[in-house]
C-alpha cells in the first residue's frame, strides 16, 4: 500500500537575477510529495528498519539565501535538496536552524521534474537513532541548514515508529546502509561537497 503525502507551497512572485544572492529567498514553484516504504497513515515503522522514502520529488530553486554557516546550494542542472528528520510538532519558523535527529541530513537528487528515489533517512531503534514516537520531514531546498519560509516545506507527522514491533533479524542491507551514514558522518562535509554545484 503506498501513501502519499503532500504539502502545500506558497507561492509569490519574486524577481532575481540569479547571479548574486537575493535579499529573499526565491519561492517554491510546486508541492513537495513523499511516498514512504511503509504501509499507514502516517507510514509506520518497527524495530531496526529503514525509515525510506522510495519515490519523491522536490523543487528547482535558483535563488538561495546563505544559512548559518554562510553555505547555500542554489541549483543549477538539477535539483537537490536535504531531507531533515525532526520531531513531530516541533516549532518550525524562518530561518530556524536545522538538526535532523539521526545527526546527519539526506540529499537527494532530483531528475525530470524533480523526482528522487530511494531515499534511505535513518535507522529505527533500538540499533538506529530514531526510536518510538511520530517525525516530521524538513525539506531543506537550498541545503542551507536553516528553514525558508515560503520556499522549504514541512511534511507534518510524516512516519511513525514503534520499536517494541520487532522485526526479525538485523538485515544486511540495514547494517550496510548504517555503516555509511556512520562513515559520511565521521568524513563531515567532504563526502557530499564533491557532489553539489559550486556556489
Amino acid at each position: 500500500m503506498l501513501v502519499i503525502l503532500v504539502a502545500q507551497v506558497a507561492v509569490a512572485p519574486i524577481s532575481s537575477a540569479g547571479i548574486i544572492p537575493p535579499s529573499t529567498p526565491e519561492p517554491a514553484q510546486g508541492d513537495v510529495n513523499l511516498i514512504f516504504s511503509a504501509p499507514g497513515t502516517p507510514a509506520r515503522y518497527g524495530a531496526n528498519q529503514i525509515v525510506r522514502v522510495d519515490i519523491g520529488n522536490i523543487n528547482f530553486i535558483k535563488g538561495c539565501l546563505p544559512g548559518p554557516t554562510g553555505a547555500a546550494y542554489p541549483d543549477y542542472i538539477q535539483p537537490s535538496a536535504d531531507l531533515y528528520i525532526v520531531d513531530a510538532g516541533r516549532t518550525i519558523t524562518n530561518t530556524t536552524p536545522l538538526i535532523d535527529i539521526a545527526g546527519q541530513e539526506t540529499t537527494v537528487f532530483g531528475i525530470t521534474g524533480g523526482a528522487f528515489f530511494d531515499a534511505k533517512l535513518a535507522l529505527t531503534g533500538p540499533d538506529g537513532k530514531a526510536g518510538s514516537g511520530t517525525y516530521d520531514v524538513v525539506v531543506d531546498e537550498c541545503q542551507n541548514g536553516m528553514f525558508d519560509t515560503g520556499q522549504d516545506t514541512i511534511i507534518r507527522d510524516a512516519f511513525r515508529v514503534d520499536v517494541d514491533n520487532v522485526v526479525p533479524g538485523f538485515s544486511t542491507e540495514a547494517a550496510e546502509w548504517h555503516a555509511l551514514k556512520d562513515n559520511a558522518r565521521a568524513r563531515g562535509g567532504d563526502v557530499t561537497q564533491s557532489s553539489r554545484s559550486p556556489p
